[in-house]
């Protein structure tokens, strides 16, 4: 059995074929062999191998797009309050002014004029209702002054800034209303003077033992005569005006910005 152990395998196919399996057996499975060389070849390939880069990533979403700019618009000539201009405000100020102390100072010694008169005879009786009704504007005299002032700025504002659309036709609407009430307090101040000028020709009465209006400046009263035809082309006008802006006509223009004044240099 021992001789038989140390015994060289025989030569030939079979030994050389043994010869193989032992040397494969002897290198414990660490591809000494053909295909242990091979399996090991293809190993260390794959880890010389680069990895492959990672997928790229997603693309950002696309950005929204900026909204466009809001269109803006300014009133058209046409539509402007009669107190845009600085004169035609200061004119009519003056005239509101004029008629609100004319009927304190002057008002209470006309209507006891012309129930003198009355009693008298020589005046009907429909001249005290008359009188009542050129006096009683007062209050929306002194509404005016506040509007007058608003309107002018507020056109200012809008031919500086523009608005939309809708808000050239409602200054629009305002500014005709505005307007048609300065005409008709107009016409009766125009009416309230003309009253007292004539009462301060007449001069004192057979019942009076001095003039209707004293010492009071009673002539100042004239100067709201001619502003009784300014009222009633502002009437007209802004009746005309109103009915174009209520029923859809053009009162608004696109706004176009002034351009930027360099530093250092005036408007």
């Amino acid at each position: 059995g021992g001789g038989r152990r140390g015994r060289a395998p025989p030569p030939g196919p079979l030994g050389a074929a043994s010869t193989a399996a032992a040397g494969g057996a002897r290198g414990g499975g660490r591809g000494r062999g053909p295909a242990g060389v091979c399996a090991g070849w293809r190993g260390g390939a794959a880890r010389r191998r680069p990895r492959a880069p990672p997928p790229p990533a997603p693309p950002p979403p696309p950005r929204r797009a900026p909204a466009p700019p809001e269109l803006r618009f300014a009133p058209l000539r046409r539509a402007w309050s009669s107190a845009a201009s600085g004169w035609a405000l200061a004119l009519s100020l003056v005239g509101l002014v004029l008629y609100v102390w004319a009927e304190d100072a002057l008002g209470t010694r006309l209507e006891i004029h012309h129930r003198l008169r009355v009693a008298a005879g020589l005046d009907r009786q429909g001249i005290l209702g008359f009188t009542d009704a050129v006096r009683g504007a007062t209050g929306a005299a002194v509404l005016l002054i506040a509007l007058l002032i608003g309107a002018h700025m507020l056109t200012r504002v809008l031919l500086r800034q523009g608005t939309t659309r809708l808000g050239v036709r409602a200054y629009a609407v305002g500014a005709a209303l505005v307007d048609l009430l300065l005409g008709y307090v107009f016409v009766i101040a125009s009416l309230f003077g003309l009253l007292v000028v004539r009462a301060g020709a007449d001069g004192a009465t057979a019942t009076a033992t001095e003039p209707p209006f004293g010492q009071e400046p009673w002539g100042a009263a004239g100067l709201l005569l001619p502003y009784g035809l300014a009222g009633a082309w502002l009437a007209v006008r802004a009746a005309w005006r109103l009915g174009r802006a209520v029923l859809g006509g053009t009162v608004a223009m696109p706004f176009t910005p002034a351009p930027a004044v360099p530093a250092g240099y005036g408007r």
